[in-house]
This record gives C-alpha cells, structure tokens and sequence, in this order.
C-alpha cells in the first residue's frame, strides 16, 4: 500500500535506498491507448461489528512496523521495515516461532516450496528453507531488488534501479530471464505479481503498470495508472486489484480493478480511508484501510464495512482465517 510503502523507503533510506518521485506520464501501450478512469464506486452504509468481537487472537511483534503479510508452508511471513528481518508466525498456536535475520530488503513470498526475500544492498534474492528457518540459497540478481512472487513456476524479482524484473527457476535457484521494463537508474521496477495469465510490474518513472507474457518473457502491453511503482496486488482470474500507489501521486484511498485480457481499468473504488494490503477471501476482496475492515464484492464492487478495526495494514488468508497485520501486531479475525 502507498503508505506502508512511504515508510519503507524512508526506512531503507538509511542505507542509501531512495524511492524517488513517481512521475505521471501518459504514455501510449503497445497498440493501446491511455487507460479511462471510470467513475468512482461508493461505500455502502451497513452497521459494522465491534473490534473486540472480531479479534479472536493477536500476537504482537517486535517491531514498529510490518509489511509483506503473506502465508504459505503452514505458517505466516512478514518483514520488519527497520531490520528487513522475517517473522514467522504459526497460526494454529497464534505465536511468533522464528525470526530470520537476512538484512534490509523490501519483497516476501511464499511458493515452490521455500519462502524468497531480497536483500537490496547484496542483490541478492533469498531462498530461505521452511524447514529449518535458515537461507538455503543466495541467487545474484539485479540493481536494488525490491519486490519478488511466485507465478508460473518460477520466481520474480523487481530490480529497482536495474530496470528489470528477474526471472529465477526455483528448481534450479538460477536466474533464467531478465525482462527489460524500464531505463537503468532511479524510481524503475516496484512492485510485482502475477495477475490473471500475466506478471505485471509497476515503474514508478513511467508512471505505468507494465504487462509481462511468461511465455515470452516480454512485454505485452502497459497502462498508465497514478502511484504505479507502490501499489499492492490482489489477483483472482482475469482481474487484478492495485491498491494505493506512491503518496506523491497522491492516490492513497482508491483501488483500480484491472481488467488483465483487455488491458483497461473496468472500476476505480474508494472504500473509505488510505487503503492497505488487499487479499481473496470467502470470494470477495478483503482490506483494512486506515478506517475500518472492508470486503468488496468482486462482480458488483460494492463495498461493505466489515469491522472497526483501523489500519491500514496487510491481509492474508491461513488455514481458512484472515490475518490483517498493522504497525507491530498481527490479528487473527473471528468473522460471522
């Protein structure tokens, strides 16, 4: 989320790691034009519960800050802004069970089998064993990688000030592809996910959301969208949910629903609030935004306020439950 990623960078900062401004171009696709807002999806009005009510444990970290909220290999992962250190949580036992100090970096997945961390300074992605909590794999990437997932098979890393996104085969730990998306230097390559049949990476300088075939390893289209380089992913089918974007773009409360075939925005929805982290639940969208917890019905986009529990913050989904994470704490929700 634009939030979370504002602190990051200041954060990352003070070992020479600097998010420049993100600079709004309107840029034409591959055979696309400018991307049409349409206009904005309203909250709906509904009578939300009661924090207590829905908190059904909490676990508190020791950290001022968390991000990158994902689950996989039975247990939750997150990072801590200040250390870059992952934190894994087991949530049948509700309680903190590793820390795994790597050094400052901004990305966190989970898939093929291993949890995956960047470490910006080294340029290096991680592959760290769920097994025995230890890096089993250090694989040299590009310039300031920042965001890494796990889509088609393989892993992908968003080199900053490369210019690229990596493609690493985690059979192999070998980097297989570099996807060149942006020129070399500053405010290049943020965050990526996969969305729909497609990896899609935000480049802050050119204000876009670029489109990536993992079939070709190229390319295949873009959109111009505010706060691109920032944004946090949500993806179930063809579509694809950017959350926030960079807070000099000024777009901290709104979500653009993608859609990913016809490379177009179909809806732009303000839940109410900066919003944070979205994650699939129970077949809707769900986010803690800096007001109260939403879901969002993935055909309508109409928006109900869940619970009053103010973020914003990451959501995931573990052993059939939703997390949200905000500032030091991790919350598992009891939900009707």
């Amino acid at each position: 989320m634009n939030l979370r990623s504002a602190r990051l960078g200041a954060k990352l900062s003070r070992a020479a790691f600097v998010r420049l401004v993100a600079i709004a171009l309107v840029l034409v696709t591959a055979g696309c034009g400018t991307a049409q807002e349409p206009d904005l999806t309203g909250q709906s009005t509904n009578t939300p519960a009661g924090t207590e009510s829905v908190v059904a444990a909490k676990v508190t970290l020791p950290a001022q800050e968390l991000f990158g909220l994902v689950a996989g290999e039975g247990a939750l992962w997150l990072r801590d802004v200040d250390s870059g250190s992952i934190f894994r949580v087991d949530p049948e036992k509700n309680e903190l069970t590793a820390t795994i100090d790597v050094g400052p970096g901004g990305g966190v997945a989970v898939g093929e089998g291993a949890v995956w961390a960047t470490v910006t300074e080294a340029k290096q992605l991680l592959r760290i064993d769920p097994a025995s909590n230890t890096v089993a794999a250090q694989i040299r990437v590009g310039e300031f990688p920042e965001s890494v997932a796990v889509a088609f098979g393989s892993v992908w890393v968003s080199n900053h000030r490369g210019g690229t996104v990596s493609r690493v085969d985690p059979r192999t730990n070998k980097l297989i592809a570099s996807v060149k998306v942006s020129p070399t230097g500053p405010a290049g390559p943020g965050t990526v996910g996969r969305g729909g049949d497609y990896v899609w990476v935000g480049v802050s300088s050119r204000g876009e959301v670029v489109r990536i075939n993992p079939k070709t390893n190229k390319v295949s289209g873009a959109l111009t969208i505010p706060g691109a380089g920032c944004h946090d992913l949500a993806t179930s089918g063809a579509m694809l949910w950017l959350a926030g974007g960079c807070l000099d773009a000024v777009e901290p409360s709104k979500i653009w629903k993608v859609d990913t075939r016809q490379l177009k925005v179909a809806a732009t929805i303000e839940p109410g609030g900066d919003v944070g982290a979205p994650t699939i639940w129970r077949g809707q969208l769900w986010m803690l935004t800096s007001l109260h917890l939403v879901s969002i019905d993935k055909k309508t986009d109409r928006v109900v306020e869940q619970a009053t529990i103010q973020g914003p913050g990451g959501a995931s989904v573990a052993n059939g439950t939703l997390w949200v994470s905000n500032q030091s704490k991790l919350l598992r929700l009891r939900l009707a």
